[in-house]
Parts: C-alpha cells; sequence; structure tokens
C-alpha cells in the first residue's frame, strides 16, 4: 500500500522581519544608517530629539549645530572623532527655545552609554546652547568650545551664564564676522573659568565654516589636554 506523506509547510521557512524601519532624521542620513544609529533622546521638559550617535569608548562628545543646518553640519565631525576612539552625538534640535537642554539631553545619554569624560562643541546658535548647557551640567563636563557664539540667542543667555562659569572652555570666532568676535571678547572676559582659551581667526568664516584643519586640530589637543 503506497503512503502519501503530505510535506506542505514543513520545507517553507517562516519569513524573517523586515528591519525596522525609521525616516531619517536628515538629508544626510540613509535608511541602514538611521537604524543603526538612530536614537531619541529624551529631554528633562518631556521633549524628544532625534540624534544619531557614533563611536564606543570612555570619552563623549556632543555637537550643537547652528540655527540655519541641521545635524549634517557636523556628522562629519563626529565619525571622524568616532573613528579614532570617542562615542558622538549629533542631534536636531527639539524646540525654537531650549537648545541647552537638548545638549544636556545628550549628554546624559552619552553617559548612560558609559562615557566618563564628556565634551561640547557648538556652533553660532549651538555655541551658545553649549555654553548654557556647560554651565548647567551636573556632574561638570570635562571641555567646552564654542564657535562664533552670540552672547544670547533665542532665549539661552550664555552671557549671563559666564560668572559661575568653571569649566575648561575654547571660544573661537572670525574676526569679520560681525558682531560675533567682539560676543567672543565679551563672554571670555566674562568667564570665570580660569582654564580659558580665545581664538580670533582673519577671516570673516561663521561656525561650522571655522573648523578647517588647524582649528580641528587645535580642538582634538583640548580634548586631549583634558
Amino acid at each position: 500500500m503506497l503512503v502519501v506523506i503530505s510535506a506542505s509547510g514543513c520545507d517553507d521557512a517562516a519569513p524573517k522581519p523586515e528591519p525596522e524601519s525609521r525616516a531619517p532624521i536628515a538629508s544626510c542620513v540613509g535608511d541602514d544608517e538611521q537604524r543603526t544609529n538612530g536614537v531619541t533622546l529624551k529631554g528633562a521638559a518631556g521633549n524628544t530629539v532625534d540624534a544619531l550617535t557614533y563611536g564606543t569608548g570612555d570619552t563623549g562628545v556632543v555637537f550643537a549645530n547652528q540655527v540655519d543646518g541641521d545635524l549634517c553640519q557636523w556628522q562629519w565631525a563626529a565619525q571622524t572623532l568616532a573613528q579614532q576612539g570617542m562615542r558622538t552625538t549629533v542631534f536636531n534640535y527639539s524646540l525654537t527655545e531650549g537648545a541647552d537642554e537638548d545638549v544636556l539631553a545628550a549628554v546624559t545619554s552619552l553617559r548612560a552609554d558609559g562615557a566618563k569624560r564628556i565634551f561640547l562643541i557648538g556652533a553660532s546658535k549651538g555655541g551658545t546652547a553649549v555654553l548654557a548647557a556647560g554651565a548647567k551640567a551636573s556632574p561638570p563636563v570635562s571641555g567646552v568650545v564654542s564657535l562664533s557664539a552670540p552672547a544670547v540667542f533665542s532665549g539661552i543667555d550664555a552671557a549671563g551664564a559666564m560668572a559661575t562659569f568653571h569649566t575648561p572652555v575654547m571660544f573661537f570666532a572670525g574676526e569679520n564676522d560681525g558682531n560675533f568676535a567682539s560676543d567672543a571678547r565679551a563672554l571670555f572676559q566674562a568667564c570665570a573659568a580660569t582654564d580659558k582659551k580665545l581664538q580670533i581667526l582673519p577671516t570673516a568664516n561663521h561656525g561650522v565654516a571655522l573648523v578647517d584643519a588647524k582649528v580641528f586640530g587645535l580642538i582634538k589637543d583640548f580634548m586631549a589636554s583634558h
């Protein structure tokens, strides 16, 4: 007697689930990168901050961009430092105001991931934000780099924070970049930190555009020395 046993369904492997898809948060971010590196940070006020994180290690770096751009402005620097053994974060501002709180949300996330030293680097609005965040961070961050920061921007008062600011800090600005050089000088003079440096460069470049190979080298030397 011939017995026929149906194998229907036995050879059909269960379909593999498709990887979770997240809409890219910026034009420079592809689908794979968004899935691999995309994170949502939680601000103290309950706001959410779209961000990318790169790298490993016990040194963390938060980059804050200018008001006329998004995290793409600093992505190259974040990826470069990640390749050199650091944890890095770039993010998009969650609100018109409160950019310093977005920076602090990134600090909290990096510390939770194992970073023991944190540096804040910001350009223009981002420079004002990292100065204000550096004044608030507890425990303190290891250093702050401000490029072309206005003394006050969109409710963030970096100038008012300088009297109690004791974190190592570097101020950069272009000599021919409007009022930003005078703001950098005023912030430097008002800053209570004893470990502070001022670099006024012979250029009209602003913010991220100040960061050529020489300036990037100075920033990396600053971090290495702290």
